[in-house]
């Protein structure tokens, strides 16, 4: 599918796919390999880590794999839209609009 077909497709309210989160918590319901790390954070940012794990029911590690994913998902429709661009040209600016109204709507940061 088109880029322009799934900014269209999102701005209609068709349903969004989320990336799935790539640790089950709490038991671990099918095999995984993962690798342990240490990682620093701001105070805050560690405490609303942790709360909004818990509001969801998941293990911090697991919300943090969660959203390094989702990240990660991001930069990757960044850098795909931009090599679109450099092979297509700019977006017009009806392109950006209906992209800026997705972003809006699921509340995600524009770069």
């Amino acid at each position: 599918m088109s880029l322009a077909r799934q900014l269209e497709a999102a701005a209609q309210g068709e349903p969004r796919h989320r990336v799935p989160p790539q640790v089950v918590p709490c038991g671990y319901a099918k095999a995984m390999a993962v690798e342990k790390l240490s990682i620093s954070l701001d105070e805050d940012v560690a405490a609303a880590a942790r709360a909004a794990a818990e509001a969801e029911g998941m293990s911090l590690s697991a919300w943090l794999s969660r959203a390094a994913v989702e990240a990660a998902a991001i930069e990757a429709g960044l850098r795909a839209g931009g090599e679109f661009e450099a092979e297509n040209g700019p977006f017009s600016k009806e392109e950006r609009d209906v992209a800026n109204e997705v972003l809006d709507r699921y509340s995600v940061g524009r770069r």
